[in-house]
Order: C-alpha cells, then structure tokens, then sequence
C-alpha cells in the first residue's frame, strides 16, 4: 500500500488527505478546493509549479508515496512590469561600466518609449531611474558665453526653462526633476579616452576651473560614458577618440546612439584644462571643442523609480508605453 497526500497550498476544501492506497490505477480526487482571489487549476507534484499535471478523475499508476499540491491562479489584475524589470529581462541589454549599470546595447535596440506624445529611447537604469533621450534632435549652443560650465550654461537654462514648461504635464510628472548630475570632465590626454576612463572622470570632482562638480535638476544631454557603453563590439579598450568611420568602425555600426550626423553631437563631459566640452563628430569620434558653437543636441532626462511599462514591445513602430503615476 501507499498513500496520496493532497496539499491545498493555502486553499481549502474537504479533500481526503493521507489516503491509503492499495490498488492501482488511483483516481485523482474530484472535489475542487477554493482559494480566495485565486482559480483551482489542477493538481502537480512540485509546491511552486505554475501549470496543473493532474486533474480530477486522472488515472495514477504510481504505485508511491506521492503528494499533490494545488495548483492556483490569481484572478487580481496583473501589475505592469516596471522598466528596470524589462532591461533586466532584455537579452539586448548589457552591464559593462564600472558600477555594473544595465544599458542597452546594438544597432538598433528594443529601446524605444512613447514619452511627451513623441520618441525617446531608454539608455539604461542607473540606481533605480530609467534614464531616456528624445529620438528627435534639435540645435543649440551650449553656452552663450566661453564657460564649459553647465550650471550655468545658456543650453541648461533653455532646457530646464523653455523646453521642460512645454512638455505635457504626465511626462513632467514622471521626471526626477531633483536628478544630481554629475559635471566631472577629462583631463588626461585623447588616447585614453576610454568608456572608462570618461565614464570615472564624469564622476569625479576634476573639473575647470572651480567648475561646480554636481547639477540638480531636471534635463540635461548625455554624457560621453553613454556613448561609450551603447556599442555591443568590443571597444572598451579602444579610445573614444578613436572611434571613426575607417578605424574600429564596428564601434560606430553596433552603436544605436551613433547617427553618423554632419552636425556635432554635444555631451555634457567638459574638458578640464580648458573652455571646451567633448562631442561626437560626424565620423563617430569623440573630440572636444568650444562651447559657443551650435550643436546637435538630444534631451536627457531620468525618470522615477518603478515607473512601470503599460505596453508595447520597445520597437519603433510598437514603442514602450508609460503608465503614468497619479500620486
């Protein structure tokens, strides 16, 4: 003889437990066992299992000792997954700074998000916030002025001013608009130009001439680490300045964040010893620069912590959709 032990994994019911069994083939119990906010799927022999292998009035030839565990499935509303949850899971996602942050990698990512009724794309989570960029660029001067100082700078002003008063209020209110940015700059020389090496020197508190080494606030434009982390190739060795359309070209062509633009992509990554700021040029290279010139420029901004995706897929044509928040 053997027995069948029935266990409701929190449900209940008047199911005959610890039978002795002395023939088979056993039937499976009929009766069904209730649990609240839950549906009785069937029966199976692991605890955890999220699908039934048995149900009642199956035949069982085992002739063992066998427990069956309930099998159940809630009937409450399923929680959107947060976006930090969706990197996590995404194979086009990679962790390779120094603080293990998780950015999306390749060409051509998964990574796109209706925000403001137009296109960003997700760059990565860094402690918690999902920081995005607008897809589309536009064109402006980092500084009215000589300075490399961003705090100050007229592109700072205009972003955190003109630009952030007309997005729509459920984009704003998803921003970290008391985001701490940091305004470290490189010093040493192009060929150690690095992911990073820049990405270290954007934290650090190196910079121009009592140039603040922190910003608090709401938009600013991607740093040169950004950069420099978006290619799936092996570059992590190879300076940024160095990056062009001849030499380690596969930097530039596994790069979703290259555009191969005649016009100069600002960063926020100033240089140390002088009035400049780094930017990419339209042969993917990194270089620096005065600030006084007109750029292109793409809007960065983080978002909230467990800002959760409503839907799509993260294509171009099926983009990521926010649930917006209503506290």
């Amino acid at each position: 003889a053997f027995t069948i032990t029935y266990d409701l994994n929190g449900g209940e019911g008047e199911i005959p437990n610890g039978k002795k069994i002395e023939y088979i083939p056993y039937i499976v119990e009929k009766k069904i066992p209730t649990k609240e906010n839950f549906i009785f799927i069937g029966w199976n022999l692991e605890k955890d299992a999220l699908a039934a292998s048995f149900v009642g009035g199956d035949r069982l030839s085992e002739e063992q000792d066998l427990t069956l565990y309930a099998v159940w499935e809630s009937t409450l509303p399923k929680e959107n997954p947060t976006i930090e949850e969706i990197i996590t899971s995404s194979s086009q996602t990679a962790t390779k700074d120094p603080d293990g942050n998780r950015r999306y990698v390749g060409s051509n990512p998964d990574n796109y998000v209706r925000f403001n009724n137009e296109l960003w794309r997700i760059i990565g989570v860094f402690n918690g916030s999902t920081k995005i960029i607008r897809y589309s660029k536009m064109s402006q001067k980092y500084n009215s002025t000589t300075k490399n100082d961003w705090s100050t700078s007229t592109l700072k002003e205009y972003l955190n001013g003109s630009f952030y008063n007309s997005m729509d209020a459920m984009s704003k209110s998803l921003i970290e608009t008391n985001h701490v940015w940091r305004l470290g700059g490189v010093s040493a020389t192009k060929a150690s130009w690095t992911p990073s090496y820049v990405y270290n020197a954007e934290k650090s508190t190196s910079v121009y001439s009592g140039n603040p080494t922190t910003w608090t606030g709401a938009i600013g434009i991607m740093y040169a680490s950004d950069y420099g982390y978006a290619t799936s190739s092996s570059c992590s060795s190879t300076s940024l300045y160095s990056w062009n359309s001849v030499a380690n070209k596969d930097c530039l062509t596994n790069n979703w964040l290259y555009k191969n633009d005649a016009n100069y992509a600002l960063l926020n990554t100033p240089y140390t010893a002088k009035n400049l700021s780094l930017f990419i040029a339209s042969t993917g290279r990194v270089n620096m620069q005065g600030v006084t010139l007109s750029y292109s420029i793409n809007p960065v901004c983080y978002l909230k912590p467990d800002v959760k995706i409503a839907g799509g897929s993260g294509s171009i044509s099926d983009p990521f959709l926010l649930e917006f928040q209503t506290e």
